[in-house]
């Protein structure tokens, strides 16, 4: 049985950790109020992206406030592996290492359109769940992207899942996921060796119209 938080952290504490480019790392926590990286004293890049040089760990936990990384550039690990999150936005931000999202639960929308993940990207068991709509439009996944259900358990798409136009460069696998309304794969491209949708079970209206190519470009 996983155990509930204890410890509360106030999310202003994270952000100046974040702003300070000090490693975050907890484990069962309650986070009270949102991740808002807009705000921070952040280095830019050219494009006016934030650069985080922190790790971040927030595993098992709670986020009861909006996590809003958008725009942002992470520069090191990004594992919120079985945590919670109510609210999240990562549109156009950039993974330059893992992204960790195995277990993790998202209970309200799940943003993360033109997102590029250099990096392996774990979703794993994760789960879109109440009616959260998951957004993956335009997103790149570099490095081995994992959609699946392992280890018993089963990655639950509860709301509209939609990966138009997302570009995959390795391994892309959805095995066993479950898609609950609608889930539109229109114009994704698979340049890597495989695309497993092995067991996937679509119980809304599917759209994949799906290109296989092995010339990443």
């Amino acid at each position: 049985m996983e155990s509930k938080p204890q410890l509360k952290i106030d999310a202003g504490d994270i952000l100046a950790k974040i702003e300070k480019g000090e490693g975050i790392d907890y484990s069962n926590v309650m986070v009270e109020g949102g991740l808002d990286l807009s705000g921070l004293d952040l280095k830019k890049d050219e494009e006016g992206k934030h650069v985080v040089a922190s790790q971040i760990r927030i595993r098992n936990s709670i986020i009861q406030g909006i996590v809003k990384f958008d725009n942002a550039i992470f520069e090191r690990v990004v594992d919120l592996e079985g945590t919670t999150l109510m609210l999240a936005g990562f549109r156009f931000a950039k993974f330059c290492k893992y992204a960790g999202f195995e277990d993790t639960t998202f209970s309200g929308y799940a943003a993360f359109e033109h997102v590029e993940f250099l990096g392996e990207a774990n979703f794993s068991n994760a789960q879109f769940s109440d009616e959260a709509d998951a957004s993956f439009r335009e997103a790149k996944f570099r490095d081995n992207a994992f959609f699946w259900s392992i280890r018993g358990k089963k990655i639950t798409f509860t709301g509209d899942a939609d990966f138009q136009h997302v570009q995959f460069y390795k391994l892309a696998t959805f095995h066993r996921s479950k898609f609950l309304k609608k889930a539109n794969f229109a114009f994704s491209r698979f340049n890597g060796e495989d695309a497993i949708f092995m067991n996937a079970q679509f119980e809304g209206t599917a759209y994949l119209s799906l290109t296989i190519s092995t010339s990443a470009q």
